[in-house]
């Protein structure tokens, strides 16, 4: 099977030159102004950034925080909602902060026991991995780019779409590394599993559907690579716009039924309502989350330009739910998307997909990235419940028994299990529940 041979629209200047355009509007904004703009406004904005985040901290800004938040993330919230707020709507701009790369030496990441590498593409003439990106995977197994790994995620970024890159995602990739080969339930030490997390085309340059053909034909490379049965040995995870992702490239790959899905997927804090701005928990949460309505509008548009499909059309929570894997999806309590994670959660069930949804109390859009400011047990509570669902359903047991065991644990069709998480505990509520 020739994988290379399906990207037929692609060139490889495309992959090498993806992050050189800006422009956004029909007359695109010259060199020249984005450069003035820059040079004027990212100033400005770390000036106001650091005023709103020494009021905030004060308690002059904005409400009084949740119980859950340290000062360090007070400080840490105040600063990114200053700069989401005041950046220029310009993408080349907004990636000058959201593209930054996480150091792997840092010392609150489990560097000790976790390694990252990079992956390069393979040439066209070649059935090697299609895209660049990174791998994650435990310092005691074989390096995963010569050897396939037993069990493998593939790790689908967030950032609207359109920023950030798998350098800047080190944090959640390696921890779910360390939760993920911790051992199982029975005491038998897993088979190492790794993280691939995939550098896909981004818009405005590489408008829908570029994103989903990447992790489409990344994914497809993996169960090439990994051999037989590597459906049952993979799972998907994703934030944010990667979480959104994750329900679109399945849902596109069931239409031809040709490929088959993966074990399961995990969502963090997905972004599946590109069209919704109203739900109670954009007003709700406001002054707490820091994604402000009009950025959200801004880089949707970016994702279809001006000639594509409707916002409604590739949100995911307008897809065909049904027949999906078991789902793992994790929302802040605080966070603006909250409500249409939930409604879509619900959606999801009624379709006959066994999820599971944890709405984390005081926390805010993709809390998981932040757990190197939290206390310690943050991030074991979080990465911890990753990984027993990682190795819940993808232990290295037989191919083919793998999805009835599966069956068996999860709530049966139509029943919804929401948890919401509440001093290390779990409360199952139903779907006529309110407070989510």
């Amino acid at each position: 099977m020739h994988i290379r041979h399906q990207l037929v629209s692609r060139s490889m200047n495309d992959r090498n030159d993806r992050d050189d355009g800006y422009l956004q509007t029909p007359q695109q904004r010259s060199c020249i102004e984005v450069f003035v703009k820059c040079i004027c406004v990212f100033p400005c904005a770390i000036l106001i950034a650091l005023f709103q985040a020494f009021c905030s901290c004060l308690g002059l800004v904005s409400k009084k925080r949740p119980p859950e938040w340290n000062t360090s993330l007070s400080l840490a919230v105040a600063i990114m909602r200053a700069v989401t707020h005041n950046v220029v709507r310009n993408i080349g701009c907004i990636r000058f902060f959201s593209d930054q790369r996480v150091p792997t030496w840092l010392p609150t990441l489990p560097n000790e026991t976790v390694r990252v590498v990079h992956q390069r593409a393979a040439s066209f003439e070649t059935d090697g991995c299609p895209v660049t990106g990174e791998w994650t995977y435990q310092k005691d197994i074989p390096d995963p780019r010569t050897t396939p790994p037993r069990r493998a995620i593939l790790y689908i970024h967030g950032g609207a779409f359109a920023l950030c890159t798998p350098t800047t995602h080190r944090g959640i990739t390696m921890r779910l590394v360390e939760a993920s080969n911790n051992r199982s339930n029975n005491g038998s030490e897993l088979d190492g599993l790794a993280v691939f997390a995939l550098d896909y085309r981004r818009p405005p340059e590489h408008p829908h559907p570029a994103s989903i053909e990447d992790c489409i034909l990344t994914y497809k490379w993996l169960l090439q690579y990994m051999g037989a049965g590597a459906e049952d040995r993979i799972l998907l995870a994703g934030d944010s716009a990667g979480g959104a992702l994750i329900v679109l490239m399945m849902t596109e790959m069931k239409k031809d039924n040709s490929t088959p899905l993966p074990a399961g997927g995990i969502m963090l804090s997905p972004w599946v309502d590109l069209e919704d701005t109203s739900h109670p928990s954009w007003e709700e949460n406001e002054d707490l989350d820091y994604l402000p309505p009009d950025l959200c509008n801004f880089l949707a548009r970016s994702v279809v330009g001006y000639s594509g499909p409707s916002l409604y059309d590739i949100s995911a929570t307008n897809q065909d739910l049904a027949g999906l894997p078991p789902l793992l999806i994790m929302v802040g309590e605080k966070e603006v998307l909250r409500d249409q994670i939930v409604e879509f959660s619900k959606k999801a069930t009624a379709a006959g997909t066994n999820v599971e949804c944890v709405v984390e109390p005081g926390m805010i859009h993709v809390f998981v990235a932040f757990a190197d400011i939290l206390p310690t047990q943050f991030a074991t509570k979080w990465f911890g419940l990753m990984g027993v669902f990682i190795n819940k359903i993808n232990l290295p047991i037989t191919i083919g028994s793998l999805r009835q065991d599966v069956k068996a644990s999860v709530p049966p069709t139509g029943e919804h299990k929401m948890c919401i998480n509440q001093n290390s505990s779990y409360m199952l509520l139903d779907d006529s529940s309110e407070g989510s």
